[in-house]
């Protein structure tokens, strides 16, 4: 005989869909349907395994492993609206042929007054938004190149540098006009290992030897000079290769002071105020900049 005090048959009395039994489930559960006996809340539980299950078995769609990634582009192969088969923003999903004519039927005076207001209201996050944009880039660039200096091992980023292999990137720099920003994503698509990576001293070391800047000679008697009357060796590690030496402000200003006057008339004036100079090997001397904020981007 059936018993009707039990708490699922005066559920069912009653017309209610669930139940609290008098002990809980195995997962501790207090809650049942009434219709079968079984624990609803294990079921949930059970149907959201299985949608996760499922949609970890599909494969992801190119416009989520480029969120992932945290690319700025994602390719489908599918035409656009106007039927431009290219590339298309992560932000947005307009293709980038569509976003080109755009911007194109927009006249230039509008669009520089547009840019112009948007800095100006917004300079504090458009610079962040900058760095942050050249920060992943720069160590997107260097992680494909390794990460670390092939001469020596380095791997901190501070003093890494992207190098040409056969020379000629200050030529290319100029050339491009838009700093090393372009050199970075020309690292990315290259495939002809035109660049390596090298720390600041490796650099300044094979510039030297290559004698691939004019402004890197043999040391001069006034170089030497001053180098000697440093201690010829770095005031932080102690390097004594004088091909990576480096006549540091202590104050900062230095690139300012070396284009104004040249490099001839600073080592004339470290002779005689010494006190607001230091030797520093290269890697040092970038690690100062980042640190002391002389540079752009220092919080990389």
């Amino acid at each position: 005989m059936k018993d009707l005090s039990s708490p699922r048959s005066l559920a069912i009395i009653r017309g209610e869909t669930s139940y609290i039994p008098d002990t809980p489930c195995e997962r501790g559960h207090s809650r049942r349907r009434t219709r079968d006996g079984s624990c609803m809340d294990c079921f949930n539980l059970d149907r959201k395994e299985a949608r996760r299950l499922i949609r970890e078995s599909k494969p992801k769609s190119p416009y989520q492993q480029a969120k992932e990634n945290g690319d700025r582009f994602y390719f489908t192969g599918n035409p656009c609206k106007l039927g431009h088969v290219e590339n298309r923003y992560v932000k947005g999903g307009k293709c980038i042929k569509c976003r080109f004519l755009i911007d194109a039927a927009v006249p230039k005076n509008v669009k520089n007054r547009y840019i112009r207001n948007h800095w100006a209201n917004n300079r504090e996050n458009c610079k962040k938004r900058n760095n942050e944009f050249y920060k992943n880039l720069r160590t997107k660039a260097i992680e494909y190149l390794g990460g670390k200096c092939i001469k020596c091992g380095n791997s901190d980023h501070r003093v890494l540098h992207i190098d040409h292999v056969r020379g000629g990137g200050l030529k290319e720099l100029r050339k491009l006009g838009r700093g090393p920003l372009a050199i970075h994503r020309r690292v990315l698509k290259d495939k002809s290992n035109k660049y390596q990576l090298l720390c600041a001293s490796c650099n300044s070391v094979k510039r030297f030897e290559n004698k691939e800047n004019a402004g890197i000679k043999a040391p001069s008697y006034l170089r030497l000079k001053v180098l000697e009357l440093f201690g010829n060796c770095c005031n932080k590690c102690g390097a004594d290769d004088i091909r990576c030496l480096q006549l540091d402000h202590l104050n900062g200003g230095g690139t300012k002071e070396f284009k104004s006057t040249g490099s001839y008339y600073v080592y004339r004036r470290a002779l005689t105020d010494f006190s607001e100079f230091q030797l520093l090997c290269a890697n040092c001397n970038w690690i100062k900049r980042y640190t002391d904020k002389e540079v752009g981007n220092a919080n990389l």
